[in-house]
């Protein structure tokens, strides 16, 4: 015969029925759904929260995919504007026709067509070389046509291909870098081609450099 519960161990019994059951249905009320609905959303969407707004993971990699696109975007612009910049001192330089830079980048067109910018560089200095030495004319033009016992020195000036080509881009950068100090030769005031060369004399000065094909003597 069994022993019969006393009060006490029948209602712990009854509060631990009651409270499974609760586990296990479904809430059945509004303020419960939204508890769950809540709970639910917060382990499924993980969001990131900056200056009060919320972005999801999707919308801040959209931020941040259009940030990349301003910056190529200002990037592009910049270079733009820095190549247009450029394309309109190159033009300006090439208006001056009657002036010093013109002749300049003639003779280093004429004399240098086919050698490396360091080159035509160099061809440039020469004659910047010679107008600053006092022993040559005064000026860049003065010196390219400067005519010695009858003869040009320049020999592009004598065969009158000075006239027949066409300055390119990379010669008139060349003659502006010039113009700027830059000196590759280490002021030579003569450069000639050892493979071509006729006179004796060109090659008994002494050679500070050679660039290319030529030889850069002082």
């Amino acid at each position: 015969m069994m022993k019969p519960m006393s009060l006490k161990k029948y209602i712990w019994m009854l509060c631990a029925i009651v409270t499974g059951i609760l586990f296990i249905l479904p809430p059945d009320n509004a303020a419960d759904m939204a508890l769950l609905e809540e709970t639910y959303a917060k382990n499924v969407d993980k969001t990131v929260s900056t200056d009060r707004t919320v972005f999801s993971t999707v919308d801040l990699a959209k931020e941040m995919d259009k940030e990349k696109r301003l910056q190529n975007l200002y990037s592009f612009e910049e270079k733009k504007r820095a190549d247009e910049k450029k394309r309109r001192e190159e033009k300006k330089i090439m208006r001056q026709k009657s002036g010093e830079h013109y002749w300049l980048a003639k003779i280093i067109e004429a004399e240098a067509q086919n050698q490396s910018f360091r080159g035509k560089v160099a061809v440039g200095s020469v004659v910047l070389n010679r107008v600053r030495s006092g022993e040559f004319p005064r000026t860049i033009k003065g010196v390219i046509f400067q005519q010695y016992r009858g003869h040009y020195q320049f020999q592009p000036v004598a065969n009158g291909r000075i006239h027949r080509v066409s300055v390119s881009k990379s010669s008139a950068l060349a003659a502006a870098e010039a113009l700027n100090g830059v000196d590759p030769t280490h002021g030579s005031l003569y450069f000639y081609n050892p493979k071509i060369a006729r006179s004796k004399w060109i090659r008994t000065r002494s050679v500070k450099i050679k660039i290319g094909d030529h030889s850069f003597a002082g």
